[in-house]
């Protein structure tokens, strides 16, 4: 098998009076900041959709996502230059939910995309937006409990009466990690709605190319707050022009660039559980 390796572009452009008019004493935030750090968010949010997608997007040169790695021949028939129907091994399991989640499916999903009891072998995480994460946590929650506490007289000390001390009822239920079979089972605002990804990490790599004429760019945002503010500071896979004036245009251009693809070497390991909708 072999992946052609494919790119992602996002501009920046600062038109030279508003940078003018910014670096002033009036400056409340510094507008190249934030137009870079802006920038930075919307291409993690781009590609965080494209690592999903089949990767025809864009002419196909967007990344290969999820539902071209993981599939059995119904969204990609040809990956890695080989065709699945020609070399059967290229297949993921691709299954129906017919709707509904359950225990007994999430256990049928491992067995089909595992070579026995080898660790490596087997799923390593399992992926999913909130909604099926929802979904799979109610599987877990059957029962609720409660404790009761009874309550007596005032009681007299030396000085005074002491109050009552009440019981409260409390309860408490609910998740922050999921887990089956000792898989991981994460959240992904940005996975395929009414999707359950069963993917071994073994077998799914990220190759990023280095363009010897860019500069690494750096994720984090010190002016602006939300999902990717937190991403990490530095990132070798994202690269930059730093920033350009034109010889025709009054103010600076600059492009962030990742170079690259996702691949897998393994397609059987992985699979999908398709049509979720409730249990």
């Amino acid at each position: 098998m072999s992946y052609d390796p494919r790119g992602y572009e996002m501009p920046i452009a600062i038109p030279g009076m508003e940078k003018a008019v910014n670096r002033t004493e009036a400056e409340v935030i510094n507008l190249v900041r934030v137009e870079t750090e802006s920038a930075q968010e919307d291409a993690l949010d781009d590609i965080g959709t494209m690592l999903y997608a089949d990767g025809t997007g864009n002419s196909n040169k967007d990344f290969l996502g999820w539902d071209a790695l993981i599939d059995d021949n119904t969204s990609v028939v040809t990956l890695g230059g080989l065709s699945r129907t020609t070399y059967t091994t290229l297949k993921g399991t691709r299954t129906a939910s017919g709707g509904t989640l359950t225990l007994t499916k999430l256990a049928t999903l491992i067995s089909a995309v595992s070579a026995g009891s080898a660790a490596r072998q087997r799923p390593t995480c399992f992926v999913s937006n909130e909604t099926v994460w929802d979904l799979y946590e109610s599987l877990l929650t059957p029962t609720q409990q409660a404790t009761y506490e009874a309550t007596g007289l005032p009681m007299m000390t030396r000085t005074s009466k002491a109050p009552i001390r009440s019981a409260e009822l409390k309860g408490a239920a609910g998740y922050v990690a999921l887990t089956f079979r000792g898989i991981p089972f994460v959240a992904d605002e940005k996975s395929t709605a009414q999707t359950l990804w069963a993917a071994n990490e073994n077998y799914i790599d990220w190759y990023g190319l280095r363009d010897p004429d860019l500069q690494s760019i750096s994720l984090g945002t010190a002016d602006i707050e939300g999902v990717y503010s937190e991403a990490p500071s530095q990132n070798t896979g994202f690269q930059w022009t730093g920033f350009l004036r034109p010889i025709n245009q009054y103010g600076e251009v600059a492009h962030i660039y990742l170079l690259g693809n996702q691949v897998t070497f393994n397609p059987k390991r992985h699979g999908r559980l398709t049509g979720i909708t409730g249990v």
